[in-house]
């Protein structure tokens, strides 16, 4: 087995196409890492991504939240970044304030191939600072990005906030490319998935209590919202087309929908004391079901739901 030496901590891990798995990391040094594993754990090549130090501040950092797999074969890295323009890191930042501190942020995506070698970066924000939380692939080839603005209508950024910060949602093309923004209704989070029509689902906060999700279609704008009673839930998609929602749903911890957000299934699935996290969610299987973790105290285990 492998010894972790300066990678840091890990932040995401998908199925390499070709066999074993991607481990995306923080670094020790605040850079975006990448790591190959075998399937039986053996470190097969690393990756280390980095803009240049800004010598006017204490420093810059660059904060990995994303890996995911590209269609082909390659991977997508996401995070924030406030580190300057050299190294691996082709765009200075968008904020011309940028230069003297280090607590300015853009989202900052790479491309790799299949070995982890750069294909291609990009930097994207308005003139204060962007906070990159999500990151997933569309059906037509391209990638929407979510996360959380401090900016107004400049540079990237086409839409305005109410208040200081906001949603901010990107669609970027398969080239990195962006083909629109869009500042949504409040109350949405990064939890979304994308759906074969080429729209999204994305996780909304609902009052008095509950939560709620909502559709978007392939230029960013809402069709539907739904809500549901419950908390920590977690948006899946299903094999039928549709998606369900598993999480702490009252009576339920298991609801599943059609593509237009009919209830077709509740269930209660025992799962002993633990208790389900969204920021813990389930990973999608070989065999079409999900993996997902429970968190109760001393009480740690691994579920399968299919």
């Amino acid at each position: 087995m492998f010894k972790w030496d300066d990678f840091g901590s890990i932040i995401s891990i998908v199925a390499a196409d070709d066999g074993g798995y991607i481990l995306g990391t923080r670094t020790n040094r605040g850079r975006y890492g990448l790591l190959k594993i075998s399937t039986s754990g053996e470190k097969m090549w690393e990756r280390e991504f980095y803009g240049a130090t800004n010598p006017d501040s204490e420093g810059s950092e660059d904060h990995l939240r994303k890996v995911i797999n590209a269609s082909d074969g390659g991977y997508i890295l996401a995070g924030y970044s406030s580190s300057l323009v050299g190294n691996d890191k082709s765009s200075p930042p968008k904020n011309y304030n940028a230069a003297g501190q280090s607590s300015i942020y853009d989202y900052w995506i790479i491309k790799v191939d299949a070995q982890g070698r750069r294909i291609w970066d990009k930097t994207i924000g308005g003139d204060e600072s962007e906070y990159l939380g999500n990151i997933i692939a569309i059906s037509d080839g391209g990638y929407l990005v979510n996360g959380n603005s401090y900016s107004k209508v400049s540079i990237d950024k086409t839409e305005d906030i109410e208040g200081t910060s906001d949603r901010w949602l990107v669609k970027i093309t398969e080239s990195g490319n962006i083909e629109w923004d869009r500042v949504p209704n409040a109350g949405i989070d990064i939890n979304m998935i994308g759906m074969p029509d080429g729209s999204v689902i994305i996780g909304k906060q609902a009052y008095p209590s509950g939560m709620g999700f909502a559709k978007f279609n392939n230029s960013g704008r809402e069709i539907w919202e739904k809500q549901v009673d419950g908390s920590n839930a977690t948006i899946l998609p299903t094999n039928e087309g549709g998606f369900m929602i598993l999480g702490n749903l009252n009576d339920y911890n298991f609801i599943k929908f059609s593509k237009d957000g009919d209830v077709q299934e509740r269930k209660l699935i025992k799962l002993g004391n633990g208790v389900l996290r969204s920021y813990d969610p389930p990973v999608r299987s070989s065999s079409g079901g999900f993996y997902g973790y429970l968190n109760s105290g001393d009480n740690k285990s691994i579920f399968y739901v299919k």
